[in-house]
């Protein structure tokens, strides 16, 4: 990947974070203490996902993109070529979904998984931040 702007991502997210919290505590959905516990655990955490893990993901994907439109170029997909180009979005964003929804299911039918996903579950006090409370 030849765009270094990919490195930005990290930063736009956690002030996007640092957005919705602000919000958060001006209208909560439940009542809590400043100093909960989602910020001495969330914080540490969703920082690293957020200025690592998410740019890397960015990359990563940007990466696979150029990657397969260099290799696929000229080549059309048959099944696609005749349907509008909003329906295949729409059903490309419903097989994502899809795939994330099994890869969730997965996460806490398979053990080994269980073990991994079971931090983001542990968080008691819900905010923008338990979205990030994953292993890297």
């Amino acid at each position: 990947m030849t765009n270094l702007r990919v490195i930005i991502v990290g930063p736009v997210t956690v002030g996007i974070l640092v957005l919705f919290l602000v919000i958060e505590r001006l209208r909560p959905a439940q009542r809590r203490r400043f100093f909960a516990a989602w910020l001495s655990t969330g914080c540490p955490v969703t920082l690293l996902n957020a200025t690592l893990v998410v740019p890397l993901v960015v990359a990563l994907s940007l990466s696979f993109a150029e990657w397969s439109a260099s290799h696929f170029r000229g080549s059309s997909c048959r099944v696609t070529s005749f349907l509008p180009r909003w329906l295949v979005i729409a059903l490309i964003f419903v097989a994502m979904d899809a795939c994330n929804w099994s890869a969730h299911l997965a996460n806490h039918k398979v053990r080994l998984l269980w073990r991994f996903h079971e931090l983001h579950h542990s968080q008691e006090d819900m905010s923008v931040l338990t979205v990030f409370r994953t292993h890297p």
